[in-house]
């Protein structure tokens, strides 16, 4: 089974063309060329239409049966949902520090300031998890 990296190697080959050449086309650099065909990483998806275009390749083709990026994909949309969960459970944290201490206090500026808080917490977590996920 190839993998992707191999699929655009031996396309681009075939065609006789060098790494620099299509990095012009498709407006990356030669090293990120190297680096998808040995395997390395792999293109956002914008970039990765415009590989499909230019080899006149399908999508499915180049993407379908290789496992290392389809991991990645699984990967990435649970580290989405991790994110829309924590997005959800902070504004409702923000909302219900806000309505206390409107009730408690009388004044909306300290819940707004308590909000404020809550969110720069979370975003601060949030950073410390996407460091840790990355490893």
């Amino acid at each position: 089974m190839e993998q992707f990296g191999e699929k655009i190697r031996e396309k681009r080959k075939s065609l006789k063309l060098t790494q620099t050449e299509v990095s012009r086309e498709i407006n990356v650099s030669r090293q990120t060329i190297s680096s998808w065909e040995n395997g390395k990483s792999y293109p956002d998806i914008l970039t990765l239409i415009a590989l499909s275009n230019f080899y006149s390749l399908s999508l499915d083709y180049l993407m379908k049966e290789d496992i290392k990026y389809i991991s990645k994909i699984k990967k990435d949309n649970v580290s989405l949902g991790v994110l829309k969960l924590f997005f959800i459970a902070q504004l409702i944290l923000g909302i219900s520090f806000e309505t206390h201490f409107l009730i408690i206090s009388g004044s909306a500026i300290v819940g707004i300031l308590g909000s404020l808080l809550i969110f720069g917490i979370s975003l601060y977590l949030y950073s410390c998890y996407g460091k840790y996920n990355k490893r």
